[in-house]
């Protein structure tokens, strides 16, 4: 017989017991069918409950103790839950969170209409894969999908697969896009090729260029230049033996 699945959406809350408290006066207010199947005060109190990850919502404070508050993450394999909410009363995690896959903040303190909008949220994702509930945490990990480059207003990050090269100015390094759009880093241009060093599709083909041989699209020899999908020209000091030997298949 096929299992009819609950809408009921279940959530876990890790952190001080001030702020689960809210929460869960947050969350019974919502009008949505939850149910709250476990909490957790202490960081040791968390790894010895498994229940906590494996809920349709996993609350998570950014201020529990005073370890840092993605290491409760880290002996976790394989987590279940299919929301992970950072809850901290400013947005000094955000870069971290982000690298760790959380896929929401919530800040601190917050209305009604905010945990609303988000319940809402999460049912729409849920909504839409309907059999995606487990993230396998030893998979494809943050890193190795995007890089992140941090600005005056924040950081910003962008898809590995959409950099169409690096082109280095002076100590900045600008990362093209695709799309014809770029970015540019304070970091230099090899401090930004370490960030793609287990990806195995960026040559560097000239001292100020490193491209992704994904992108390229025509080789020029009358002008020792690569056209990328972006309609620029990329100089390049390899030979067209060299540049077939990258781009063709053992």
């Amino acid at each position: 017989m096929e299992r009819i699945k609950s809408n009921r959406i279940s959530v876990s809350i890790i952190g001080e017991q001030e702020s689960v408290d809210l929460i869960v006066a947050s969350l019974k207010h919502s009008g949505q069918d939850i149910s709250i199947t476990a909490s957790a005060y202490t960081y040791e109190e968390a790894l010895l409950q498994k229940a906590l990850f494996k809920t349709d919502i996993l609350f998570l404070s950014a201020s529990i103790e005073a370890i840092k508050v993605f290491d409760i993450l880290k002996p976790v394999k394989t987590l279940e839950a299919a929301t992970i909410v950072l809850f901290a009363p400013n947005r000094s995690h955000a870069y971290e969170a982000i690298r760790e896959g959380i896929q929401d903040y919530l800040l601190f303190p917050f209305v009604q209409s905010d945990m609303d909008q988000l319940i809402q949220k999460h049912g729409s994702i849920r909504e839409a894969k309907p059999n995606s509930h487990t993230v396998n945490r030893t998979g494809l990990s943050f890193e190795e999908e995007n890089i992140i480059v941090s600005n005056r207003n924040g950081f910003q990050v962008l898809k590995i697969e959409d950099i169409s090269h690096l082109e280095a100015e002076g100590s900045y390094c600008i990362i093209w896009l695709g799309n014809g759009e770029h970015v540019t880093s304070s970091r230099n241009m090899r401090k930004i090729s370490e960030l793609l060093k287990h990806s195995t599709d960026f040559i560097k083909v000239h001292k100020s260029y490193i491209i992704n041989k994904k992108h390229i699209v025509a080789y020029d020899n009358s002008t020792a230049s690569l056209l990328l999908s972006n309609n620029i020209y990329v100089s390049t000091t390899l030979s067209l033996k060299e540049l077939l030997s990258y781009l063709q298949p053992v």
